[in-house]
């Protein structure tokens, strides 16, 4: 049997009184895009930054390739090195410029030198459509563009697992397939993601898997096909043509 590239067994999450995650369990299996919807405030944002412990879990286990996640300051470092995450916002430095912000990471984590860091950043912009944009300031691009350069920035660690916070949430609609696009190419080549939207259509296209979760809980998860054309869940049914509606609107 295949070992997950990652796994949560029973995971809690409470911020005081309030129980934000509740059990979850998930498992992402190497090179497959695993699509996670639901309403607003049911706990996406909170089971990304669990993944990647950006937030430390109550209760639960994490496993990455077979093992434990343990304790200790360089464990998670690697582990944060391991798995790159996109915000909905970009969270660009907006004193460094483009091939900057790209550079910052590998330079103080891993200690590469400029020119070599410099090297991948390019080839990097180029895979995002941005190769002219190396010395513009964030504050002139886009939302989409500034999107795209955090994608960039993302893979300059080189992450095994990909983690997309609503990456598409803060963006103009007309900006949205451009970020969509370069998701989709990374899907493509086999990259393994897991990626919290609102976009149904693209979750339908690209996800291997999806699941819905609903006040902390996974109610139903499985292939887009069945959770998005054929759901069981009477909850996943009226979340589904509500995003629909307003999708309309």
């Amino acid at each position: 049997m295949d070992v997950p590239l990652i796994e949560l067994q029973k995971v809690t999450k409470n911020y005081g009184s309030h129980a934000v995650l509740r059990g979850v369990d998930l498992r992402v299996r190497p090179g497959s895009v695993v699509a996670i919807i639901g309403p607003s405030g049911c706990g996406k944002s909170t089971l990304l930054r669990c993944m990647n412990f950006l937030e430390r879990p109550d209760a639960g286990q994490l496993f990455f390739r077979g093992r434990v996640l343990g304790e200790g300051a360089e464990i998670l470092r690697a582990h944060r090195a391991r798995v790159g995450m996109v915000f909905q916002r970009f969270h660009l430095f907006p004193h460094l410029n483009v091939l900057d912000n790209l550079l910052l990471a590998p330079r103080v984590v891993r200690g590469e030198g400029r020119e070599e860091a410099a090297r991948s950043a390019h080839i990097l912009l180029e895979k995002v459509g941005l190769s002219a944009m190396a010395g513009a300031w964030p504050e002139s691009l886009s939302g989409g563009q500034q999107q795209r350069v955090a994608i960039a920035r993302c893979l300059m660690m080189e992450p095994e697992l990909l983690l997309f916070d609503e990456p598409t949430s803060a963006l103009d609609p007309e900006l949205v397939g451009e970020v969509l696009g370069v998701i989709r190419d990374l899907a493509e080549e086999g990259r393994s993601m897991c990626i919290v939207t609102h976009e149904m259509s693209f979750a339908r296209e690209v996800a291997s898997e999806v699941v819905m979760l609903d006040q902390g809980v996974v109610i139903e998860q499985g292939p887009p096909a069945q959770v998005l054309g054929n759901p069981q869940h009477a909850r996943t049914r009226t979340f589904l043509k509500r995003v629909l509606e307003h999708s309309r609107e």
